[in-house]
């Protein structure tokens, strides 16, 4: 019956939409064809009447075969649609009347459209979202409405003429609407995870259709052009029909593909940088455009807004991440415990000598131990899912179900002796059976717990036992100290035990370390003066602990934190050695992780101040551009603005360079390096973080100071001491931070302060703050990790941890002197490096760039890009064939393969990329030279693919000289 209900109604939709349908491409044609203005707005109106009526009853019919929890969403947009129709119901009216006032009754009703969709939306996005959800995607929608409407303002307020305000803001309203609309319902895929389908958009491409539309009516009639059978009326109406026809299709799904999740929150973190972009693409039209000045008011304030609202969305980002960080660490720490809770109750019952099983009410097993698989002769596979009657004859399986039974009625375990016999081995003998009733948490019957143990021939099995004990005895001492993998070796380091862990991470069976000496273990990585300390250690009777690079079977090598302590006889002499080792691979891929974000968050910390100097830059440059322009007879006056651009440009592209580099997350790389240059970079990034108030001073000494040390890490360090200043400076008069670099002999005291220290001579770097210092009884923790007196949310406890491992994986040390109230100072100290710097080559090139008429394909698709490097290389007396991307660069390279000299190419383009064009270019000529262009590292755009014969990375930006020095040299 309700088959046949659907089928009725799916019919009727049908037919409303091409009744629909039909009455548009009548009205569509008969505008085309009508010569008399009368029946030219017939016909109009009967296009854009019959498509909305069509839309609202297609509407309220999905609506009414909805669901019960669709049919909040779908209200709201069955009522917009009708708000439509009767909107061009009452136009069609005031035609037939000759009404021409404006804004006029019918207006009213359009605008309910984008209106009733957007709250209809916002039911939707109730539906699927938590709270915190729901405020996250209302606000996403929110930040692209105000860009949105930014922009819009920007391209109609430039139209006003003599428009009064009131008709004014109806016709931005009526595009406005429609588009914030498609915009709420794209910002609902990322938020929600939605699975995008062809109805979804279908509905985002009907509303984006219908506000453009709006768009260009609103530009008609604010030009004063005649709109009546215009050749774009029907797009309203085939816009409209594409709302209906997706609504026949609306269906809501959740895609829970990781993949896509993870997309769908990259798109949600790239969102604040569009819309900035969006509400800045609306400041520049509207100050290069030389609009009103209430346009360039407007268009400011609305870029101003977006950028509060995509600070406060990133910033509940942040938080929300927090938050994240935490359910995972709470995550882990549950998982691992319900692991460890497994494998001992696994262990347990594995290893234990009595026969152990497990039955359901019915007498099915679910479960048994490897003894229990000897009884009845098959493994725990075969026996789970069968009963007694399987395996024993009827009248041993009905005494079984009877004493199973009895415990079941008594719910109480229950004690019977049973005589037993062997599948394997064939033993026969007599068991103490337990049998024990077992419920769930709410007390329904899981089954009949069984355990059974040997009580015939007692003195044999004790026997036996005794005789195992002593076997056991050495074992036990290893498996109490044991945290992973243990190895019991005798004094001559001969492997006479091992237990699965070992087998698991070393990849050595038990027969084939048997017997085996320890250094087979050995990778030949580690310092021979580590493994002299370790036999000393233990052959003196005492425990050795440290960390060690070993070797698996395989040839791999992994780090593991070793302890061996020695086990004594009766004399207390060492008779054996005990190993206990555990795998630390994955401790110290977190522990790379865990300095990467940190490093991150110091990034996110630096953007906030590096912000700052790049609008000023960004500023200089405009107000730069501004003079020139206005001063184009003065050629000298261009000269020199558009030098200091260019010094501008270069400085920011600098800024860009050190964050990359400082970003950029690769292994330490450890090398000589000037202190005095590396504590002046990383003195410009730390001071943009710093608030302006704060005099931020740094004094280099006059002695060149080489260090042994990972730049990056050294930057990240100094910006962690320079943050946790800045913090510590907070609500103080008249706030400072000094850094001081000098050469620094450590004395006698210094020396047994800190033994490990070799070199006297070193590089010390000191920070001072006159903030409110730290407590004595906090400065023995400072540096533990996680250990932090901020607030919740204002620091994790991480920063000057990673500063101590930092300094002391530099073989350097890190101390610290603090009063409350008198200020912090922090001093570091790094052995000096006894090489030399390896200083970049000077470019050798002739400053001759100049070519002689060859020919260059050039190939880039930033179209004002390759115009002006085009212009630039005809100026250098090249010949230019440009291209837009690969595939148009390889078709002309083919028609003129005979001209062409020389490729330059831009790496990342559509269709096809620079590394593919250069791949495909090599097959039909592996000499000819080739440059290739990017605004990213080497590594990580080409992937190692670029290592062609004859071809080069040029880095963005680049100097048009050094352009030309590159074909020049390639060129011969």
């Amino acid at each position: 019956m309700q088959g046949a209900v659907a089928l009725s109604k799916f019919r009727m939709i049908n037919a409303v939409m091409l009744a629909g349908i039909i009455g548009t491409l009548t009205g569509a044609i008969g505008i085309r064809l009508a010569q008399d203005t009368s029946w030219i707005r017939i016909f109009d109106n009967l296009h854009w009447t019959t498509s909305t009526s069509t839309a609202a009853i297609v509407a309220w019919l999905v609506f009414r075969s909805a669901s019960v929890a669709d049919r909040k969403g779908l209200f709201w947009i069955a009522l917009g649609l009708t708000g439509y129709a009767v909107g061009q119901i009452l136009w069609d009216v005031q035609v037939a009347l000759a009404y021409t006032g404006f804004p006029a009754p019918s207006d009213l009703f359009y605008l309910w459209l984008g209106l009733c969709v957007i709250i209809g939306l916002l039911k939707e996005i109730s539906r699927y979202t938590t709270p915190s959800q729901r405020k996250m995607a209302w606000l996403d929608a929110t930040i692209l409405t105000v860009a949105l409407l930014t922009l819009v303002l920007a391209l109609y307020l430039p139209k006003r003429g003599d428009t009064s305000w009131l008709p004014m803001l109806v016709l931005i309203a009526y595009p406005t609407t429609l588009l914030a609309a498609a915009i709420t319902a794209l910002s609902m895929i990322p938020s929600l995870r939605l699975r995008v389908n062809g109805s979804l958009l279908l509905f985002v491409g009907g509303l984006i259709a219908t506000g453009l539309s709006w768009m260009h009516w609103n530009f008609l009639a604010l030009d004063g052009v005649t709109i009546d059978g215009s050749w774009f009326n029907p797009s309203f109406s085939v816009a409209v029909l594409l709302i209906a026809f997706a609504l026949t299709g609306w269906k809501i799904e959740i895609n829970t593909d990781r993949e896509w999740d993870l997309r769908c929150e990259a798109a949600l973190r790239m969102l604040p940088m569009m819309t900035v972009v969006v509400a800045a693409a609306a400041v520049v039209l509207s100050h290069t455009l030389d609009l009103p000045h209430i346009v360039q008011v407007i268009a400011d304030m609305g870029a101003v807004i977006v950028l509060v609202l995509a600070m406060f969305r990133q910033g509940a980002l942040m938080k929300e991440r927090e938050q994240l960080y935490a359910l995972q660490a709470e995550f882990i720490v549950s998982q691992n415990k319900l692991v460890l809770e497994r494998g001992q109750l696994k262990t347990l019952v594995s290893t234990i000598p009595d026969l152990v099983w497990l039955k359901d009410a019915n007498g099915v097993y679910l479960s048994c131990n490897p003894m229990f698989e000897k009884l009845y002769g098959h493994p725990e596979a075969e026996i789970v899912g069968k009963t007694d009657y399987d395996f024993v004859s009827s009248e041993l399986a009905d005494f079984f179900r009877h004493n199973d039974l009895a415990a079941i009625e008594a719910k109480v375990s229950r004690i019977n002796e049973e005589e037993l016999s062997f599948a394997v081995g064939g033993y026969s003998g007599l068991f103490e059976t337990i049998k024990t009733p077992m419920y769930d948490e709410n007390d329904n019957l899981i089954g009949v717990l069984g355990i059974a143990r040997g009580i015939s021939e007692r003195k044999r099995a004790e026997e036996e036992i005794a005789s195992q004990q002593k076997e056991l005895s050495k074992l036990s001492q290893a498996l109490e100290q044991a945290g992973e993998a243990v190895m019991i070796a005798s004094p001559e380091a001969i492997i006479e035990y091992v237990n699965p862990a070992f087998t698991e991470i070393t990849g050595y069976s038990y027969a084939e370390a048997i017997g085996q000496n320890t250094s087979m273990l050995k990778s030949g990585a580690q310092d021979p003066a580590t493994y002299r300390e370790l036999w000393q250690t233990i052959a003196a009777g005492k425990r050795w602990q440290g960390t060690l690079i070993d070797r698996r079977k395989d040839g791999s090598f992994f780090p593991s934190m070793i302890s061996i302590a020695p086990v004594f006889n009766e004399d207390k002499k060492p008779t054996h050695y005990v190993s206990i080792m555990k795998d630390i691979t994955e401790l110290k891929r977190m522990e790379h992780q865990l300095l990467q974000a940190q490093k991150m968050e110091a990034v996110g910390t630096l953007v906030g101040g590096i912000a700052h100097d790049f609008n000023n830059m960004l500023a200089a440059i405009q107000g730069n551009l501004y003079i020139a322009m206005k001063n184009l007879d003065d050629k000298q006056l261009i000269t020199n603005k558009l030098k200091l651009i260019d010094e501008i440009s270069g400085d920011a592209a600098e800024v860009v360079r050190q964050m990359l580099a400082f970003a950029k997350k690769d292994i330490v790389e450890v090398k000589t390096i000037n202190l005095n240059n590396l504590l002046g970079e990383g003195f410009r990034l730390a001071r943009s973080t710093t608030p302006e108030n704060i005099n931020h001073q740094l004094h280099l000494c006059d002695d060149i100071l080489n260090v042994d040390a990972d730049a990056t890490q050294l930057k990240q360090v100094i910006i962690n001491l320079s943050n946790n200043a800045r913090d510590a400076l907070e609500g103080v008069p008249k706030p400072s931070i000094e850094w001081h670099l000098k050469l620094y002999k450590a004395d006698e005291t210094f020396m047994n302060r800190h033994p490990e220290i070799v070199d006297r001579q070193m590089a010390m770097i000191s920070l001072k703050d006159n903030g409110c210092g730290i407590k004595s009884q906090h400065l023995d923790v400072i540096f533990d990790p996680f250990f932090t007196t901020k607030e919740t949310g204002k620091g994790t406890g991480l920063g000057l941890a990673m500063v101590f491992g930092s300094i002391q994986r530099l073989g350097g040390v890190l101390e610290v002197k603090s009063e409350p109230g008198e200020g912090t100072t922090f001093f570091i100290y790094i052995p000096l490096s006894k090489s030399t710097p390896v200083l970049p080559q000077a470019d050798a090139e002739s400053a001759l760039i100049g070519g002689d008429q060859q020919v260059v394909l050039l190939v880039d698709d930033d179209e004002n890009l390759r115009m002006t490097t085009a212009e630039v290389l005809e100026g250098f007396d090249y010949k230019v064939i440009e291209a837009g991307d690969g595939e148009e660069a390889l078709a002309k390279y083919l028609a003129h393969q005979s001209e062409i000299a020389i490729i330059f190419s831009d790496v990342v383009m559509p269709k096809m990329g620079g590394i593919e064009l250069a791949e495909e270019i090599r097959k039909l000529d592996a000499e000819i030279p080739i440059i290739l262009a990017t605004g990213y590292d080497k590594e990580r755009v080409t992937s190692g693919k670029a290592d062609f014969v004859n071809c080069k990375i040029l880095t963005k930006p680049f100097s048009f000289e050094r352009l030309g020095q590159f074909l020049r040299h390639m060129l011969g």
